[in-house]
């Protein structure tokens, strides 16, 4: 396990079925059991019975990508960066996609800590800040944050987000990072 596991964090499967579907459509099905071979047994069932609706262990996704970036992106940042943007794009329902699509960039990033409250639970917070040149997302008391692949999900979960929104690919920065925190700038 991870220095990151905190059992108080919980994810939604909505995260799992977006991966095991991209998977499923994008590498042979070898790989897709090789994955599941590397994660616990404590958590194989998120990837291989999940729930949308259902709560799962934060480390359950955290093994997740840690198994898919040994598997299918060999630790290349870039390609596990566009993987986790197209889950994020496989997640999106497509109601929820034209709403995006009508609402402004700003909007949509304001209502980023009311997302997180619908797929996350337990520790970690997060705040939306208008700042002159955007928006920062604000992630605190997130001990996941002290696992690198977590900071290519949020820049590629809000990358998706955007994209979605304004139909095309925004400038997004780190400002801050810290084994439990994060922010990233959103370039408007």
């Amino acid at each position: 396990m991870s220095e990151a596991t905190d059992s108080r964090c919980e994810v939604k499967g909505v995260w799992f079925v977006s991966l095991r579907e991209w998977l499923e459509a994008n590498v042979a099905r070898e790989v897709t059991q090789k994955i599941n071979a590397r994660l616990s047994p404590a958590n194989r069932e998120a990837m291989t019975d999940t729930l949308p609706s259902a709560w799962y262990a934060e480390e359950a996704l955290a093994e997740a990508l840690r198994a898919t970036d040994a598997e299918v992106t060999h630790g290349d940042r870039e390609a596990l960066l566009d993987l986790i943007d197209a889950c994020t794009q496989v997640g999106l329902s497509r109601f929820f996609k034209v709403l995006l699509r009508l609402a402004t960039p700003r909007f949509v990033l304001l209502q980023v800590p009311t997302m997180w409250r619908q797929i996350r639970r337990g520790t970690g917070r997060v705040s939306a800040v208008p700042v002159a040149d955007g928006i920062e997302l604000r992630y605190t008391a997130f001990p996941y944050f002290s696992e690198p692949l977590y900071e290519l999900l949020t820049i590629g979960s809000v990358r998706a987000l955007m994209r979605t929104c304004t139909e095309s690919t925004p400038e997004l920065r780190i400002v801050h990072r810290s084994r439990d925190a994060l922010t990233l700038r959103v370039m408007l």
